[in-house]
């Protein structure tokens, strides 16, 4: 009998392996275009409110998708809708390389955004139902490091391609990693929903026509997508407006690559230290208001202090919040939902993720066509959103104990 330090068994060792693997892989894909998409957009003709609406279509339809594959991942299992997912993402990777007008770029953004919408969801839906209850912050901490590791690696690796190779390389070389890691997760991962698990949830209309009631969309869920929402809103104004903002500066892609790996570090040390697995003792919700604080500052000290300096510090603190909510915030999903529902709350929970995205690189693109690429006033005025956005979070207070 094989077993991890969280005393899990060899087939839920596998499919441990095999998740993380595909997280990781999903978040290098998204990482990679954090800083050279914006740019690329630009050089193919895009104004500023076109690169802002090209960065919003990946998570607008990510939103979508994110939704119906949640629910595929509960209705198929875990393995089918993961494993086209990443074959479908991996050719839509390489349409970005075939891009020759902002529109191209447009369209295959739509179709990754949607074919990547089934790889998170169904990955930390399987994580979940492998996580002893009282270790779930720690194992999704540990699994939320993976997307760090990728954060790390993904923004310089994708600046260096790009001013070495070409952006088309970068495109290409993402393509293929995806349909590897997509094969390898296909041989090695264990279903983990059976098929009678499966029968009891095969109604889409009465599975549906519940999903207001408090067995899926109860206070945990929601504030777990709350929480997600003012986050990812600053998220998104920083993959839009901070690579247009470092390029005004002139510097290179991989400079701008090296500011979001500090982030990605930063973010790092937090979830592999025990950190991660305190809201596992004490109350998810005091975790999650820290982290959205400490976010909501990062985001205001790139505008405070422009400039490379500024942007390193800044970011810095953005990911020392992000490793203080992400391990809270995805065990609460868990807490909330049952494994025959557990694919569908990812599915809500991502989703909401996206639409931060959406709203935060709108946002940006609107306010950076009105005072310009270098002004600080598009950051300071997303940190203003994110503590807006956060504050039902603030008001539930220590209510939630878990």
């Amino acid at each position: 009998m094989v077993l991890t330090d969280s005393g899990l068994l060899k087939p839920q060792l596998r499919n441990i392996i095999s998740s993380r693997m595909i997280i990781f892989v999903a978040f290098f894909d998204l990482f990679i275009q954090f800083p050279i998409v914006a740019p690329y957009a630009r050089d193919l003709g895009a104004s500023a409110s076109y690169v802002g609406v090209i960065m919003a279509a990946y998570s607008a339809t990510n939103l979508i998708g994110n939704i119906v594959t949640g629910r595929l991942v509960d209705f198929l299992g875990r393995q089918t809708p993961i494993v086209i997912g990443a074959f479908i993402t991996s050719i839509a990777l390489l349409g970005y390389a075939a891009s020759s007008t902002p529109l191209i770029l447009l369209i295959s953004r739509v179709v990754h955004g949607f074919a990547s919408s089934s790889l998170t969801p169904g990955s930390f839906a399987m994580l979940g139902d492998s996580s002893p209850a009282n270790r779930r912050a720690s194992v999704m901490g540990r699994s939320g490091a993976f997307v760090a590791v990728a954060a790390v690696l993904g923004p310089p690796l994708a600046g260096i391609g790009k001013d070495y190779f070409g952006t088309d390389f970068v495109f290409v070389a993402g393509s293929i990693l995806m349909a590897v890691a997509g094969l390898i997760f296909w041989i090695l991962s264990v279903e983990t929903i059976n098929s009678d698990r499966r029968s009891d949830s095969l109604d889409f209309r009465k599975f549906f026509s519940n999903a207001g009631s408090s067995k899926i969309l109860n206070r945990g869920l929601i504030l777990a997508c709350v929480s997600v929402l003012a986050f990812t809103i600053g998220l998104g104004g920083l993959v839009t407006q901070l690579p247009l903002a470092l390029a005004s500066l002139d510097l290179s892609s991989s400079v701008s690559g090296s500011v979001f790996m500090v982030y990605a570090l930063a973010a790092m040390v937090m979830m592999v230290t025990p950190i991660r697995s305190l809201s596992d003792r004490y109350n998810r919700t005091l975790f999650l208001n820290i982290g959205l604080i400490t976010m909501s500052t990062g985001i205001a000290t790139i505008g405070l202090y422009p400039g490379i300096w500024g942007a390193f510090l800044g970011m810095t603190i953005y990911g020392v919040g992000f490793g203080i909510l992400f391990p809270a915030a995805t065990a609460l999903v868990v807490d909330s939902t049952l494994i025959e529902s557990r694919g569908f709350g990812f599915g809500i929970f991502y989703g909401v993720y996206s639409a931060g995205v959406v709203i935060g690189s709108l946002m940006s693109g609107i306010l950076t066509d009105t005072y310009g690429d270098s002004s600080g006033i598009p950051f300071i005025l997303s940190a203003g959103v994110v503590l807006a956005v956060s504050i039902p979070s603030f008001l539930s207070g220590f209510r939630i104990r878990t």
